[in-house]
């Protein structure tokens, strides 16, 4: 992130230890003389020794006027290095805050807190800082966009719909803050990470028959009994699919329901164009036609809804495989680059830089060409 100082902000502020440099060559330059070994009884020995510099005693040289524009001329060149920019009014940034909201993200970092909030916190700690007044702060799951200063507060309870984590490579830019519970495998180059890390959460990962299998840290547990109740809603759908459907439901411990919307639906079965109001959770739109089985082969019939039913119904609530619950390591926060300034959406200027190399060029060189020979 950039540093802000003497009306600039210093984009890399690393740089400036360069600027040992021009104070080492000021310091061998004024190195003591060694003593010259030379007959006292010639005249102009003695004329030299009066004319010179250091005819005053000092056994310390005067730095020749070259050093001093060398030295000048370094430590420009080190300042356009570190990255100048000018805060200046009208300007503005855009920040992009990329979420992780796939299952990992939701469970629990302690017994405190989520990891979500864990990550949360951490990012008002370390991030918030940075962000400047008139800033723009957009945040991205992945397939939808908000914008505001807030975390998006519907966003802080899990999507029913199993959501998968971003594709981080495409936001490793300057102004991306990767927001997730644990660092991901690719390592970005100018983007900031804040990861939440955890302990193991452990939980339901998955649902066998009437049964669910529960981690406790170390194996399986299976608990009689204690499968959720799972439903499956008909919405106006009728016809030989409703048979089929049934049967399919009762395989896999699912219920048929026609009532009302609730939180149990794993999968709504709706003619097309029906119901079009209603949370796209889990959902198949049935076409005309699609209800009956008519004069088609009943194995394929059966094969080919099998196999649609099975990838349109959502998981149970609360499920996570072992791998998520898994521990996830400590918070991190890795800071990247901040975002470049733009006004009226034009490119950002690089003024400073470009006008402090170009004087650290024409200080050298008049250095090199002062130099004696």
């Amino acid at each position: 992130m950039g540093v802000e100082l003497a009306g600039l902000v210093w984009e890399r502020p690393m740089a400036w230890w360069g600027l040992i440099l021009p104070v080492l060559v000021l310091l061998a330059a004024k190195q003591p003389l060694r003593p010259r070994l030379m007959a006292t009884g010639a005249l102009s020995l003695w004329r030299t020794v009066r004319e010179s510099p250091g005819a005053g005693g000092s056994e310390r040289p005067a730095v020749p006027w070259a050093i001093w524009f060398l030295c000048a001329g370094l430590t420009a060149g080190v300042l356009s290095m570190a990255g100048p920019r000018s805060i200046s009014a009208g300007v503005s940034r855009s920040w992009v805050v990329v979420v992780d909201r796939s299952p990992v993200t939701y469970l629990a970092a302690s017994a405190e807190e989520s990891r979500l909030e864990r990550g949360l916190g951490l990012l008002e700690e370390e991030w918030r800082g940075y962000v400047r007044e008139g800033d723009r702060v957009r945040w991205f799951d992945g397939s939808e966009w908000r914008e505001g200063m807030s975390f998006p507060e519907d966003w802080r309870s899990a999507p029913r719909s199993p959501a998968g984590a971003p594709d981080w490579e495409r936001w490793d830019a300057p102004g991306s803050v990767w927001l997730c519970a644990r660092p991901p495998a690719c390592e970005p180059l100018e983007a900031s990470i804040c990861a939440s890390g955890g302990d193991a959460a452990l939980g339901p990962v998955a649902i066998d028959g009437a049964d669910r299998l529960d981690w406790d840290g170390v194996g399986m547990v299976r608990v009689p009994g204690a499968a959720p109740r799972r439903v499956i809603r008909l919405a106006g759908v009728g016809g030989d699919l409703v048979s089929f459907v049934e049967l399919w439901a009762e395989e896999r411990g699912l219920e048929l329901s026609r009532g009302a919307a609730s939180g149990d639906d794993v999968l709504v079965l709706r003619r097309a164009g029906d119901g079009a109001s209603e949370p796209q959770r889990g959902a198949l739109s049935i076409l005309p036609g699609e209800e009956s089985l008519g004069d088609r082969d009943p194995a394929a019939f059966a094969l080919l809804w099998s196999e649609r039913l099975d990838e349109a119904c959502l998981p149970a609530a609360g499920l996570s495989p072992v791998s998520a619950r898994a521990p996830i390591g400590n918070a991190m926060w890795i800071a990247g680059r901040a975002p470049d300034e733009r006004r009226d959406g034009g490119l950002p200027g690089r003024a400073w830089e470009g006008w402090l190399a170009l004087l650290s060029c024409g200080l050298v060189a008049v250095a090199l060409i002062g130099s004696p020979r």
